[in-house]
């Protein structure tokens, strides 16, 4: 009996060794394999975006003196009769571009350009007696602090800064009334007037000596100045009528210098815009 416990015991040992054994082997063996693994590859390098915008938009914002694609084209409209008042998205592919012939013009006098089609003008352009006036909203915010002029080949930047005269304002030309580019010397003569007491019904002519004419009006009721006439060119006629309101001032404009008032703009307290 006792030689046959020693033979289980001797069994039962050799079985144990042999499954220890047996486990030595095959964790000898798995860390073999996890060794033999390749190497995790290393994180991929993220390119930065690409800026996938057409190049004119990643020109400087504020236009530069450089000529961009799309000016040449919209240069090519200078003195051209569009035989309507607008024409509208003439480069579907590129900014969004309005040209208008307003009434009373033979051929186009301004241009909007929105660059990245976001309903903000960044630029309006003016055509007059032959020369091409930009002005420029760096900051896409219609703020037009910038003015560049045509120099048959290029953009040239203008002496002064758009702050010099009202900001953003789009005044009269001097010969037909119209939309032009820039502030222009008569308004600050006009608004001079602006809360004065005449001391009488009308002053007559009170920009004696200069190119255009103004008379300024003081109507029964009204305790100050409330309203002037300008005639851009002294040709007796009219061009413009300004109505100083308690809250803000209206300018009504004949573009063809016939006394036929059908634009309309409102004073924004730094330029002219137009009303809608």
């Amino acid at each position: 009996m006792f030689a046959g416990q020693m033979r289980l015991r001797t069994f039962l040992l050799g079985v144990s060794a042999l499954g220890l054994g047996g486990l030595g082997v095959v964790g000898w063996l798995g860390v073999g394999w996890w060794q033999s693994l390749p190497a995790a590859p290393p994180a991929p390098v993220v390119a930065p975006p690409v800026d996938a915008r057409p190049a004119f938009l990643t020109q400087p914002a504020a236009g530069g003196a450089d000529v961009r694609p799309f000016d040449e084209r919209l240069v090519s409209y200078l003195g051209k009769d569009l035989g309507t008042d607008k024409l509208k998205d003439i480069m579907p592919a590129g900014p969004k571009i309005n040209v208008y012939q307003d009434a009373g013009q033979t051929s186009v006098n301004r241009a909007k350009v929105d660059l990245d089609r976001d309903e903000h003008d960044d630029e309006k352009w003016t055509f007059a007696d032959g020369k091409i006036k930009r002005q420029v909203a760096p900051a896409d915010d219609d703020r037009y602090t910038e003015e560049w002029s045509w120099s048959g080949s290029g953009w040239q930047r203008a002496g002064a800064q758009a702050s010099a005269a009202p900001t953003g304002s789009t005044a009269a030309s001097p010969s037909t009334g119209g939309p032009a580019a820039g502030g222009r010397p008569v308004d600050a003569d006009v608004m001079t007037w602006r809360g004065k007491d005449l001391g009488t019904d009308k002053k007559k002519d009170v920009t004696s000596g200069k190119p255009y004419k103004v008379n300024v009006y003081q109507d029964a009721g009204s305790t100050t100045a409330n309203r002037a006439k300008i005639d851009l060119d002294r040709d007796d006629k009219w061009d413009e009528k300004i109505t100083f309101e308690p809250t803000r001032i209206t300018r009504e404009v004949a573009p063809a210098d016939d006394e036929q008032y059908t634009e309309t703009w409102h004073w924004d307290g730094a330029g002219w815009q137009r009303a809608k």
